[in-house]
């Protein structure tokens, strides 16, 4: 991974959320085999069974609703469509019957849409907020278009963005003044307009209706066709021929009859498309609120938010979006294979690894002595006033309060600390520049947990690049620390020799790590990963971060708590953070500053053996 790609990725949506607007519209158009696309326009390509949305609502304050509602308005197209109306529409055009074929056609298309936000009021009323929040940005856009073509000389496409300002205008908005196309036919586009909106206008046919009456009035003011592309939809007759077999799925409500069972299970669609849009409202405005969108810090308490609440279930608010995702982790890592290699010490890695010992050598005396010392207090400790055990010395309670609790008990713990640690290092190309810092914590880690006779392990990963294609991917994990050597006397200095290599597939490795950790008999178990961006592997990109939520949450399922420690060596981009606190929620700890580093291991692994005392 790199910076570069990293802000790349500010130009892509939230991949959780990508993820729910793909959902969404398999669910909208019955259809498992649709996805989401960015483009210019919104519309529905049938063939390729994609459904763009455009990037024009992209890093707006309302995004995520823009988008959401852009599918929801354009499934509804879809499947309201007049397969034979729009087959006229395209009559009209390719056989050249009109003079100016893009005017009438971009009137067409703003009435449909018009039209499907119609229905969409009608028929989703939990979505009301949605089509609201669209609609103002349409008509804005379409007020913005109006001022900036003024002067210009393209008539057609300021009437076009005018007839669109109408059409989504609230009924009392008064038109601005400086809202002037200096038309003579201002006052026929209202007219025509305003019978629409009094009509019941629910059809394809009607849209082509007013469409015409609207391109004859309009016509007579221009000399040369619109050059603006306000709407898209595919002039194709293959388009049409899908809009034919979608056609069964057309919303109606003329039946007045007894329920068919095909009645029945509309309705129960429409319940299912309701309470989804509901649901995604709810969870997008309690995500906003949650308190899980806080950075952690070095004197994060581990032992309430880190540990206590990961053993609980997943965050509410995030399981809830995500919860509604067809994910097949086993389809986005169906071709990755694991290489797992022992890396030997050599004469120069024992030398790099006695010096850098010397550099957190206070810091790990420290804290085996303060853990030592908490474990001495443990052990020597006695509970009082018991109803059973030895009697203790203060008999008072018999007297003054008719109590029994007058015994005393001392436990003998054991002076072990239950637990295990793995930890994970990211040795992805970016990595570079920081390893030498993470050698110098991977010695405070070992060192300490050997002292403390905890059993631990240390490996780095990584996904070849030049060797990975659609066939097959190499992850390799490099064990520099096993398991069961971890606790001999001798140093393992084979971590000097670690290095920087090319990609990284997070959730592969993190699960392949947690199948050997949950069948230890540890009480506590620990996976500390160290990395400094996304996950990027081949084929792995938004799939990637969204692989990588799940394989945490698996990894607290079975009781093994994942730690992010996020570096840089500079401010973190808040977008970035919020990617990785989607992902390891309260367990992300970010460090910008590389020579803090060390700071922040010894305070996490201080609190996490407190916690497991």
């Amino acid at each position: 991974m790199s910076h570069s790609f990293i802000k790349f990725n500010d130009e892509r949506i939230d991949p959780f959320k990508k993820e729910l607007l793909n959902d969404l519209v398999k669910l909208l158009l019955n259809d498992s085999e649709y996805e989401i696309v960015f483009g210019k326009h919104a519309y529905i390509d049938p063939v390729n069974k994609v459904l763009f949305t455009p990037f024009k609502w992209r890093h707006r304050e309302d995004e995520f609703r823009l988008l959401k509602g852009e599918v929801v308005i354009q499934a509804m197209q879809y499947n309201t469509e007049q397969p034979e109306i729009f087959e006229e529409v395209i009559k009209l055009i390719q056989n050249e019957e009109l003079q100016f074929p893009k005017l009438f056609f971009q009137i067409f298309l703003a009435m449909e849409t018009y039209r499907s936000v119609l229905l969409c009021y009608e028929h989703y009323s939990n979505g009301q907020e949605l089509f609201n929040i669209y609609i103002n940005h349409v008509k804005n856009d379409a007020k913005k278009r109006i001022i900036a073509l003024q002067n210009s000389g393209r008539i057609v496409d300021q009437h076009i963005a005018f007839v669109i300002w109408y059409l989504f205008k609230d009924a009392d908005e008064i038109t601005p003044s400086h809202i002037n196309i200096e038309s003579s036919v201002e006052f026929d586009i209202d007219r025509i307009i305003l019978n629409l909106k009094n009509a019941n206008h629910l059809n394809s046919e009607d849209s082509y209706n007013y469409s015409y009456a609207l391109y004859h009035i309009i016509s007579n003011e221009v000399n040369k066709d619109g050059w603006e592309e306000f709407f898209h939809r595919p002039k194709s007759f293959e388009y049409i021929k899908q809009l034919q077999k979608n056609k069964s799925k057309e919303i109606s409500d003329s039946d007045d009859e007894d329920l068919s069972e095909n009645t029945k299970v509309k309705q129960e669609t429409r319940k299912q498309d309701e309470a989804y849009l509901e649901m995604e409202v709810d969870s997008e405005n309690s995500l906003k609120a949650n308190d899980a969108n806080r950075s952690g810090d070095s004197t994060d308490d581990m032992t309430e938010v880190t540990l206590g609440k990961g053993q609980q279930t997943k965050d509410d608010t995030m399981s809830i979006e995500l919860d509604t995702i067809e994910y097949d982790k086993n389809s986005i890592n169906k071709n990755a294979i694991l290489i797992e290699e022992k890396i030997d010490s050599d004469i120069k890695a024992q030398l790099e690894y006695d010096q850098a010992l010397n550099n957190v050598k206070s810091s790990i005396n420290e804290l085996a002595t303060v853990m030592n010392k908490l474990l001495d207090k443990k052990y020597s400790d006695k509970r009082t006033h018991l109803s059973k055990g030895k009697l203790g010395k203060d008999l008072i309670p018999l007297v003054t309060k008719e109590s029994i609790h007058v015994f005393d008990k001392r436990d003998q713990p054991s002076r072990d600390i239950d637990a295990t640690f793995t930890l994970l290092i990211d040795a992805s190309y970016s990595m570079e520049n920081k390893l030498e810092y993470v050698k110098d914590c991977v010695i405070l880690f070992v060192e300490v947990l050997k002292r403390l006779n905890i059993k631990h392990e240390v490996y780095s990963f990584y996904e070849d690049t030049f060797d990975s294609d659609d066939k097959q991917q190499p992850n390799y994990m490099h064990q520099f620390i096993d398991y069961n050597e971890s606790l001999y006397s001798k140093p393992n200095a084979s971590i000097m020799n670690i290095k920087a290599h090319d990609d990284n597939r997070d959730g592969y490795i993190i699960r392949k790590t947690v199948e050997k950790m949950k069948y230890r008999t540890e009480k506590n178990k620990f996976i500390l990963l160290f990395s400094d961006g996304e996950p990027s592997a081949f084929d792995y990109a938004d799939d990637g971060i969204v692989d990588t939520y799940y394989a945490v949450n698996e990894a607290n399922d079975e009781r093994i708590q994942i730690i992010n420690l996020f570096i840089d060596d500079g401010p973190i981009e808040e977008s970035v953070q919020q990617t990785i606190k989607n992902i390891y929620k309260h367990n992300a700890i970010f460090i910008d500053n590389l020579d803090n580093l060390s700071d922040y291991v010894y305070s996490t692994l201080k609190k996490l053996l407190i916690y497991s005392i």
